[in-house]
């Protein structure tokens, strides 16, 4: 009586040499394997306060070639046998990774996230106010309606 080795013993078994026939579950295991990568990336992201494309591209080199090197060298697949397995589930785990880090990220900047609702709401009533009396189209800017200093609305991360 043999068993069929699940595909998590197949997925762990150095050089198994998996083809699309002998494991055609190998793409969603390396979906998953993205997936976690990208939840690494991204809790990564966020918790070290990191902003800009730098994050951005160094998940994306991550979640792209790393689970190929593995898929290469450690389980040594005969990869042209399988379709598309070089990006099956980047878009989700790049997603994955954006949603982690933007949440994280903002939880950290509360205080910028309040200030900046405040101003929004200011410039909504002086507007309001504004269409109210017929003074709409005038050409008034944000330092026209914040009592803060001008550069320091300018000087945002942004």
């Amino acid at each position: 009586m043999t068993t069929n080795p699940s595909p998590f013993s197949k997925f762990t078994t150095r050089w198994s040499n998996p083809n699309a026939s002998t494991f055609p579950e190998l793409p969603i295991c390396i979906t998953w394997l993205r997936l976690f990568l990208g939840l690494v990336c991204g809790l990564t992201l966020g918790l070290r306060d990191i902003n800009g494309g730098f994050g951005l591209l160094t998940s994306l080199t991550i979640l792209t070639f790393l689970p190929m090197v593995y898929v290469e060298i450690y389980l040594g697949a005969n990869t042209y046998s399988y379709s598309n397995l070089t990006f099956a589930g980047v878009p989700n785990a790049m997603a994955l990774v954006l949603l982690i880090w933007i949440g994280f990220y903002t939880e950290g900047h509360g205080e910028e996230e309040r200030s900046l609702a405040a101003i929004v709401l200011e410039a909504a009533k002086v507007f309001a106010e504004e269409e109210v009396n017929g003074a709409v189209g005038e050409d008034v800017g944000i330092a026209d309606i914040v009592d803060s200093d001008p550069q320091q609305i300018m000087e945002s991360e942004f």
